[in-house]
Parts: C-alpha cells; structure tokens; sequence
C-alpha cells in the first residue's frame, strides 16, 4: 500500500501505480550510508533477496564506523569487500584492514583462511589485537555464523576476542538458543541487536568519542547470553 497525497483516486477505489524503484528494508541508524548497490551476483548462498542484502551492508559500514571511532581497522569478509558503495567499494572504505597479511596476530595460515569470510572483524592498535569477532545475521540463519566463528576460534589459541552476533531485536530468542547449543557454548557469543548498533552509532556521531573511551565500553551494548 503506498500513500501517494498527490495522486487523486475516486473515494473507496483501490488504483494501481507503477513503482519501478527497489524498497529496501533499510535500518533506520540515523546515518546516511549514500548509495549501495546490490545485484543478485552480489547475494550469495545466504540471501534471497536484495532488500536482505542491503540491510547487511549497511550494518557493516554501521560497524566500520564504530569501529574507526574506536580506533580499530575493520576486516571486512572477502566476498562482501566488492559491493559498490557511493563512488567506490565496501573494501575500499576508509578504516577497513586491506589484507589478513597486514595482522600480525593472524601469525598462521590456517586463522587467516578461517578468518576471510567473516562478516567483521575489529584489529586494535597495530592489528595485534582484536577486540571483537561479529556475524551479522539478518534472518534466521544464525546458526551459520555462530559456525563460521567456532571454527575461527578452533585456529586461535590463546587469543580470545569478545564473538558477537548481530541481528533483528525479533531475533535474540533464536539467537540465545542457539549460542547455548552444545556445540557454540565454549564460543560464549554475545548478542548486538540491530538497536544497539544504532545507539552506540548514534554516540560516537554525536558526541566525538573517538580516542576517548576504552573500547571495553562497547561491551555495553553486546549482552552475554550463553548460562553458566
């Protein structure tokens, strides 16, 4: 149903209008992210449709920009690293870590190769440290992230990020469940909700925190979810 105040129609009627453009779901984080441009090449095994795409991306610029405010590089999964965005791509936004070779902490092969198609991950200082491992997961697919970083965390050794799951509000009770199931628990996951990138966006937009607070303070707005 579109409301169209300029466009009259009989009292009672229902009318067709044309719409040739595409409606994102797009998340509101008070930001402009400028133009993003997905195709279906773009989608991957995880996405049916463009909309749920483009949400994804957004979260990851939300993420970057976090990130950068914090002072972290951001590793950016390899095959999102290619979507247009304004005039340039996802990979080539200014914060983001260029190549795994670039952190010194990812001292093996095998953490690298694990680490490539991860959604984002936050380097601290000079990439020897990494404050937090994050899938995004905008449907119900949550299982596959909480995968995807088991077997990173299975490279790591003694390194030991904060893993984070972001995804819809509506989601915490799949993701909970899932984060507690016998094969994620040792990951000990945390859960960002769509609404706490956006306020903790909101936050280092707003008041220019940037070098400022240690970045423990973004745990905050990451809850522990798996029981003891």
């Amino acid at each position: 149903i579109m409301w169209c105040p300029e466009d009259s129609h009989p009292l009672g009627q229902w009318q067709e209008k044309v719409f040739d453009e595409i409606v994102t779901e797009g998340v509101d984080l008070g930001m402009e992210f400028g133009r993003i441009t997905i195709t279906e090449a773009n989608l991957g095994d995880e996405f049916d449709s463009i909309e749920a795409k483009t949400t994804h991306t957004q979260m990851q610029i939300a993420l970057l920009e976090i990130g950068k405010a914090l002072e972290f590089q951001t590793w950016i999964a390899k095959n999102d690293r290619s979507i247009p965005v304004r005039n340039t791509t996802l990979g080539a936004l200014e914060g983001v870590l260029q190549s795994l070779d670039d952190a010194s902490i990812l001292h093996k092969p095998q953490i690298k190769e694990k680490a490539t198609f991860i959604d984002c991950i936050w380097f601290a200082e000079d990439a020897s440290r990494i404050p937090s491992v994050i899938e995004i997961e905008h449907t119900t697919g949550i299982t596959s992230g909480l995968t995807r970083m088991s077997k990173l965390k299975e490279t790591l050794g003694d390194i030991s990020p904060v893993f984070t799951i972001v995804a819809p509000d509506q989601l915490r009770n799949k993701a909970v469940s899932e984060a507690n199931d016998k094969h994620f628990r040792a990951l000990k996951a945390r859960f960002m909700p769509y609404s706490a990138v956006r306020e903790l966006y909101g936050l280092v937009q707003r008041y220019a925190l940037t070098g400022k607070v240690d970045y423990r303070f973004v745990h905050a707005f990451m809850e522990e979810i798996v029981r003891d």
